[in-house]
Parts: structure tokens; C-alpha cells; sequence
């Protein structure tokens, strides 16, 4: 699924694109994907339907963690979650030109559909603007979901107040990180980042990266990490999204901004994530795949020793 920087370069394209625009219509083609994860969220505040934000406007647009945050002219707001799957696609009214291409963006997973035309058999969700532009929410496979709440209970929410600090934030400090291994102590280190109380938005691909750039070997016990490594880790995870923000992501997830633009993080920035077997940007160490917390983790067996 998208990690912090893909959901955030997302997030600052629907911000420039659909802000100001109200919600006529809303169409629900697979009812799991608007209400997606309220059965399996016991302490979900969401109660209400998709009918209550017609004739809403969008005045904002923000993020949490990997979660994308619709806020309304009012009281309410929608969520959206793309996990592995899921695409935000933008068409403006009359979108095909004569030249075949569509006015609008698509933003998430790629495949046909984000120059096909819309819907299509993926499409679970249709927003219909006053207008006449639409916004629709693709996923293949309905992992995702769309939940409408009130602004006040967003706090509240079972899937929100699980989810630890922003990691760009002044609340991540290495103090924070320090507690959270305090609490994964037993557990790998990479594990620990995983964990999505310990920071948002972290996933694979950053949690790699930013072990390497501290020099902390991804099994290492996160009990085990000084007070020395946690200060290098927390400055290393801030500047690892910082910097794969501003190149737009990854390119190994695929996710493209809201101009329809791939990131170029890997190709630019990467140092260990899809290098296995290549040598290390420091040292020159061939680059070692392993699992480690169930997922595939490339580190260098010189830089990164135990």
C-alpha cells in the first residue's frame, strides 16, 4: 500500500484540484467500499450515510498517517484509505479532449484506468460535483474505503487513534521513539516501526531506508537501540519522507501525483530498498535480502552489522 510520501503527494494535488467544489451526487456501486472497515472497527464513530454530504463543499484537504482527510464547509468530513489498490481519479466536465487525453488527474495505483474512460469495472464509489466534474474511487481488489464522519469525532475514530505521531511533526521526537521501543522492546526494530502507534505513514520501503542511513540493522531488538541511535533515527525518518515528498514518491509503488506524475524517489534517493545484490552507495558490500517482521528487508551486512 502507499506509504506516507505517496498518500501526502495525493493529498497536495487534490488539494490544488477539488477544493471549492460541491458534492451533487454521490453514487455507491459496492457498498464495502464506502463503508469498508465500520464492521470491522467496533469503535468507528461513523454513523452517518453518503446521502449527508450532498450538497457539501470540499474546503480542505489534509492527511493522517496513510489516511486521506476530506474536510467539509461544516461539521462533517470523509476518509479514504487506498490500500493496495485504491485510486482517487479526477475528471473535469467534458474531459476527453480531441486529442484522446482526459482533463483531470488520476492519483494511486496505475493501470488503464487512469486514462481510461470513467467508470469502469473497478470504479466502487462516484462523486458527482455541482459542476458536472466528477471524482471517482477506484479499486480493484476493495481493500479500501471511504467513511463519513463528523469533524469532532474524527479523534475519536477506532482507526485514527490508533495511529502514533506524524512523523513531520513536532510531537515525533526521539523521546517518543524511545517510548514506543520501550513498548516493542522485545520485537524487531523494523517491526516496531511498522507499527502504526509507534509513527504514522511509515511502510517497507522508508523503514529500510532509514535504518541504513542510522546504521541500525533491521532485526535488531528495538530495545536494544542507545539513546545515541534513536536521536540519528528520528532526524533520519523525518529527512527520508522529507525528501521523498518532494520527489513525488516511489516509483516501486507506482503511485503518481494528481498531474498524473510518477515519483522518481527510488530511482534518485534509494540506498537499500530494490538493491538487493547490488553494491552498497558506502561501502561497496554486496546488498543482502532477508525477511525480517514478514516482510522483504534489504540492508548492507557491513554498514548495518549486528
Amino acid at each position: 500500500m502507499p506509504e506516507l510520501p505517496e498518500v501526502e503527494t495525493i493529498r497536495r494535488g487534490l488539494q490544488d484540484t477539488i477544493v471549492g467544489r460541491t458534492i451533487a451526487q454521490i453514487e455507491v456501486r459496492s457498498a464495502k467500499s464506502f463503508t469498508g472497515m465500520s464492521e470491522a472497527r467496533p469503535g468507528s464513530a461513523q454513523t452517518l450515510l453518503p446521502a449527508d454530504l450532498e450538497g457539501q463543499t470540499i474546503e480542505a484537504m489534509d492527511r493522517r498517517g496513510k489516511l486521506l482527510i476530506f474536510n467539509l464547509v461544516g461539521p462533517l468530513c470523509f476518509t479514504a484509505h487506498l490500500r493496495m489498490t485504491g485510486q482517487m481519479i479526477f475528471r473535469e466536465v467534458g474531459a476527453e479532449g480531441a486529442d484522446g487525453a482526459f482533463d483531470g488527474f488520476a492519483g494511486g495505483h496505475p493501470n488503464a484506468s487512469m486514462i481510461g474512460a470513467m467508470p469502469d469495472r473497478s470504479t466502487r464509489v462516484i462523486f458527482t460535483f455541482a459542476d458536472g466534474s466528477h471524482l471517482y474511487f477506484n479499486d480493484q481488489r476493495k481493500f479500501g474505503f471511504i467513511t463519513v464522519l463528523r469533524k469532532a469525532d474524527l479523534p475519536a475514530d477506532d482507526f485514527i487513534r490508533r495511529l502514533g505521531p506524524e512523523p513531520l511533526s513536532e510531537d515525533f521526537t526521539w523521546q517518543t521513539l524511545r517510548d514506543a521501543f520501550v513498548r516493542h522492546g522485545g520485537e524487531s526494530v523494523k517491526a516496531a516501526l511498522l507499527d502504526q502507534s509507534t509513527v504514522a505513514g511509515l511502510g517497507n520501503i522508508y523503514v529500510d531506508e532509514s535504518l541504513f542511513r542510522t546504521r541500525i540493522r533491521p532485526d535488531r531488538l528495538a530495545g536494544d537501540v542507545s539513546t545515541v541511535k534513536l536521536k540519528q533515527l528520528t532526524q533520519n525518518i523525518k529527512d527520508c519522507l522529507t525528501i521523498a515528498i518532494e520527489a513525488g514518491g516511489s516509483t516501486a509503488r507506482n503511485y503518481v501525483n494528481a498531474l498524473g506524475i510518477k515519483g522518481d524517489y527510488l530511482d534518485a534517493y534509494a540506498h537499500v530498498y530494490g538493491r538487493a545484490g547490488q553494491p552498497c552507495h558506502a561501502c561497496g558490500t554486496l546488498l543482502k535480502k532477508t525477511k525480517v517482521a514478514g516482510r522483504g528487508t534489504v540492508y548492507c551486512p557491513h554498514c548495518q552489522r549486528r
